[in-house]
């Protein structure tokens, strides 16, 4: 799953942002591609190869939360 400037993201950390753009740079001589997500004040970088498997995930829809909160009230 690719995300896509725009999309709503749950960083595993930081909690709730948004993907404002992609951005490639060069460290320690390796180039790769970033997403930038906005999570608050916070600006993250979240390498695109490891954002879809560890990092990033899409929100939870407003139905399924509200079945995990009766789950867990219950």
């Amino acid at each position: 799953m690719m995300f896509h400037v725009g999309e709503k993201v749950v960083h595993w950390v930081h909690g709730p942002g948004e993907i404002v753009q992609l951005d490639e740079k060069v460290l320690s001589g390796h180039k790769a591609l970033y997403y930038v997500v906005q999570a608050g004040d916070l600006t993250v970088y979240v390498p695109v190869e490891q954002g879809e498997q560890n990092s990033l995930r899409t929100p939870t829809p407003a139905r399924e939360f509200k079945k995990l909160l009766s789950i867990l009230t219950s």
